[in-house]
């Protein structure tokens, strides 16, 4: 990830850059990035933990929540903040543009695991049912 995660509830809001919680004593966190990530997908998605299963609410169905499906939600969600020249190296025009996220394989299957430290949304989801 280069860049802050910012996230939104739907696509018609806007995205709010996410703060990492600080760390005590200043020690660096290795699952720091993936929690954030997980915080956020858990509170600006409608993901719900489901007698232990992890769901979607989608149109009033609940959907398991599987690779492809943590593939089409969290870049509705979820974006990189970045800068970008859309002008020429001479005339430069610099803008912040938000990209969507999309987690690589190692990332979501921390996503999909049950370990809360190392970024569970199952632990992390609403209780329902």
């Amino acid at each position: 990830m280069t860049g802050r995660l910012a996230a939104r509830h739907s696509p018609a809001d806007p995205y709010v850059i996410l703060r990492s919680p600080a760390s005590p004593f200043g020690l660096s966190d290795p699952y720091a990035s993936i929690n954030l990530l997980a915080d956020a997908i858990a509170e600006y998605t409608d993901l719900f933990s489901f007698n232990g299963i992890l769901v979607q609410l989608s149109k009033g169905k609940l959907i398991p929540v599987t690779t492809e499906v943590l593939h089409e939600i969290i870049p509705q969600h979820i974006a990189v903040k970045q800068l970008r020249n859309s002008g020429t190296n001479i005339e430069p025009h610099w803008v912040v543009e938000f990209v969507p996220y999309t987690p690589d394989a190692t990332t979501t299957r921390n996503l999909l695991g049950r370990d809360h430290r190392e970024g569970s949304l199952l632990a992390r989801a609403t209780k329902a049912g």
